[in-house]
């Protein structure tokens, strides 16, 4: 499981999503509890600019993309 969690070392992008994964997200104000943090394999979202942070929504369109991306990427033979 991947927890989207604002300063994470590893980002969005360097993860293997092509197989099994799950996300959990937290509310945009208090973010993901220590434990469910603990348990599962933070990742940030990389951001341009001054952006603080995404809506829950909008953030989970990323990942879900990205999956959808990494997944699509794998099955095309070499």
């Amino acid at each position: 499981m991947y927890a989207a969690a604002l300063g994470a070392e590893r980002d969005l992008y360097a993860l293997d999503l092509a197989g099994p994964v799950a996300f959990a997200f937290g509310n945009e104000g208090a973010g993901l509890s220590p434990a469910l943090l603990r348990e599962s394999r933070p990742f940030s979202i990389p951001m341009a600019g001054a952006v603080e942070s995404l809506n829950v929504a909008a953030a989970a369109a990323v990942c879900l993309f990205e999956r959808l991306r990494q997944v699509r990427r794998a099955e095309v033979p070499s």
